[in-house]
């Protein structure tokens, strides 16, 4: 609920966030290896603004965050509103061999999976249908992924399965090439 510094570093208003780009990282649209282009203040507000004002208190079944290594933070910006989003959406990005892969923005180390998943368990949110031993990182030359996660107590997942069919976030299509979901045990599906 404020006016904040968002910083260009390539070529797509898409790619822009509030933390710096990485000076030795470069994607062929979102980033440069020199650092920020441009910057552009513009309004802000928090999603517990969000949640407890615009949607009234309203249950949020399914919510897709990418906000470019500050998908946790936002997520963490709700406080206890935060238990009335079901099933989140969220990029991560590839931590394991062979492919460890760098952050693109500086001050974002908790977008890399084990770290994601740990924040958002604190949040008290499981991976969907997957985990990062095996989740498939198909973005950015193998190194980004969006991965549902939803919350632990038992809620209706209709709508989480009805998107998982159209996308590779979650369950089956999720899985690398050369592993079986037989690898996760205890996970939902269907």
């Amino acid at each position: 609920n404020s006016l904040v510094d968002l910083k260009l570093s390539g070529s797509i208003d898409g790619c822009a966030s509030l933390l710096d780009a990485q000076k030795g990282y470069f994607s062929e649209h979102c980033t440069n290896r020199t650092g920020n282009l441009e910057v552009r203040t513009v309004p802000s507000i928090s999603l517990k603004t969000i949640l407890d004002v615009l949607l009234a208190g309203r249950d949020v079944e399914y919510m897709k965050v990418d906000a470019q290594g500050l998908d946790i933070a936002i997520l963490q910006s709700a406080g206890d509103s935060i238990r009335r989003v079901k099933a989140v959406q969220i990029e991560t990005v590839r931590d394991r061999p062979p492919l460890r892969c760098d952050v693109q923005y500086q001050g974002a180390e908790n977008s890399k999976c084990p770290k994601t998943v740990n924040a958002l368990a604190a949040l008290d949110y499981r991976p969907f249908g997957t985990n990062c031993s095996v989740h498939a990182f198909l973005a950015a030359r193998g190194c980004e992924a969006d991965m549902t996660f939803v919350r632990s107590e038992p809620a209706d997942l209709s709508i989480v399965r009805k998107l998982c069919d159209s996308q590779r976030a979650c369950g089956p299509r999720a899985w690398s090439k050369h592993l079986q979901p037989r690898a996760l045990k205890g996970e939902d599906w269907w």
